[in-house]
């Protein structure tokens, strides 16, 4: 604040921009907001903050308001971001299930799978999410070298040939991120981008929303995504802040933490099923018995990595105990996790924090960050692939619980293609370049060359006397698969202008022309 004591607000907390300043390259707003019953001013950094557009009327874009409005602040509320979207048609349940898909703004594109998927799970529920981004820009965003990446085992039509993604002087995609992940073509990008190519029972769920939807998610539902593991149909006891002992199911718990963080109980849920459950019931990570670690539960193996050594679950239980070493965040987590009620609860606020109280509220927007907020950056996965993979998995995890009220949040785009974009077709390699090129007499001295060769320099020349008759050439391919359909071994010279045409044929077909001209005086 302006005392330079830090002042702890929450997002979705409406604040008035008065200034913006340079720090270090940073952009800071200089805000007054209302904390305990006062303005205070202070600033926050640029990324943080979302500039309602939808209000100018008062000549301040910070803001629909010149006066901040007293907002309670609870230190249990959960976190959001407001992320824009253009107010659709009131849905009213009159309407048939595809007037309600238009009156959501679907464009016609999207309706007949939704229709669809509608008639297959008619509790299902699909809302449109306006990006307001033009299509052909986001693909031009996110195909940038080093984005989007796949494995190298792919074909080439699912890589870039792009500058930066692909050397056509050594024929090699550019690896990015181990030893396989080069970047993925802009017909790849597409295609994994295009909502309306996965509005399938196998594709949807990387659309669903991740939020808490209380008007949806019960405890039924989420007894139903528990259903077959250790943690289904059952309680346990815990001592509260203020030391009363409680009972409570898990699936009452993860409701609770819905509330707390803002996060579907469903989605963490699953999340611990996908962690946690093991064909013998539970992990050590959710015993409390875990050798140095005793009375610490970590139900989403936060922090649970090997890499750093001393195993994935001692990690994990270390960050159970610790934390982030910061008072703050860690009350927010509820460090330390001595309860199971505290592991699912707190973590919930870690699973929300990065990402989906950000607005990337679902996988897809996690792994292509279409939000007002850091758009094109900020993205959890690098691997183009991803969403699909995970919406695969979630499809398992929900297979107890089909006929439940789902929420999904599917992205539109401005100026979409009128069909969905196409799986990318198969390609042969392109590279139809020579490595070197050389000219010798026919006693093996080197004759050189004019301009020095270069593989993207198609013309050459050369004067030679009028004693040379013949010479041989000595030409390599980059590729491999490409083809030099020319005899070089012994070319005779009439005495003038000789025309040496040495095509090269990439494996696809396409044919780059070197000529050498040589002149016998």
């Amino acid at each position: 604040d302006e005392n330079s004591n830090p002042v702890l607000i929450y997002s979705g907390q409406e604040v008035v921009i008065t200034k913006a300043t340079t720090v270090d390259n940073y952009i800071f707003y200089k805000v007054d907001f209302w904390h305990n019953g006062v303005i205070k001013t202070g600033y926050v950094q640029a990324e943080y903050i979302y500039i309602d557009k939808s209000d100018t009327s008062s000549g301040n874009s910070g803001s629909a308001n010149t006066t901040p409005t007293p907002t309670p602040t609870p230190s249990s509320d959960p976190v959001y971001l407001p992320t824009p979207t253009p107010t659709p048609t009131p849905v009213t349940s009159d309407m048939t299930f595809e007037e309600q898909l238009r009156a959501e703004g679907f464009p016609d594109s999207y309706i007949e799978p939704l229709m669809q998927l509608h008639y297959q799970y008619p509790n299902w529920v699909f809302k449109a999410y306006h990006t307001g981004l033009d299509w052909i820009t986001v693909i031009q965003e996110e195909s940038i070298p080093g984005k989007n990446l796949i494995p190298n085992t792919k074909g080439v039509e699912w890589k870039s040939l792009e500058k930066g993604a692909y050397k056509w002087e050594e024929d090699r995609f550019v690896v990015f991120d181990g030893s396989t992940w080069v970047t993925a073509s802009k017909a790849a990008i597409e295609y994994y981008m295009d909502p309306r190519n996965f509005l399938t029972t196998n594709g949807i769920f990387q659309f669903e929303l991740l939020t808490y939807q209380e008007e949806y998610q019960t405890v039924e539902g989420v007894e139903n995504i528990l259903k077959g593991t250790a943690l289904y149909n059952t309680t346990y006891e815990y001592m509260d802040d203020e030391g009363n002992k409680r009972t409570i199911s898990y699936a009452q718990t993860f409701i609770e933490a819905a509330k707390y963080s803002g996060v579907s109980p469903y989605h963490l849920a699953t999340r611990v099923k996908q962690e946690v459950v093991t064909s013998n019931g539970l992990s050590g990570s959710v015993s409390g018995k875990y050798p140095g670690y005793e009375g610490l539960y970590n139900f989403y193996n936060i922090g649970a990595k090997d890499s750093a050594g001393g195993g994935a679950i001692a990690n994990g239980l270390k960050f159970a105990k610790t934390g982030k070493n910061n008072a703050v965040i860690d009350s927010l987590y509820m460090i330390p996790w001595t309860n199971p009620y505290r592991a699912i609860v707190g973590g919930s606020y870690f699973i929300g924090a990065d990402y989906i109280n950000r607005g990337q509220n679902t996988i897809y927007m996690q792994k292509f960050n279409v939000t007002p907020l850091s758009t094109y950056s900020h993205q959890y996965m690098s691997n183009v692939e991803a969403p699909y993979a995970e919406a695969k998995k979630l499809l398992s995890a929900y297979s107890t619980m089909m006929d439940s009220p789902i929420v999904f949040s599917i992205p539109v785009y401005l100026n979409m293609p009128e069909t969905p974009a196409p799986m990318p077709t198969t390609m042969l390699n392109p590279n139809n370049r020579l490595k070197s090129l050389k000219v010798y007499d026919a006693a093996g001295n080197a004759i050189t060359l004019t301009p020095s060769f270069s593989q993207t320099e198609l013309n050459y020349y050369l004067i030679v006397d009028n004693s040379i008759d013949k010479v041989k050439i000595k030409a390599s391919v980059v590729s491999s698969k490409a083809k030099l359909m020319a005899d070089t071994e012994e070319i005779y010279l009439e005495v003038g202008i000789n025309e040496i045409l040495l095509p090269v044929m990439a494996e696809n077909g396409d044919i780059a022309e070197y000529k050498i001209t040589i002149i016998r005086e």
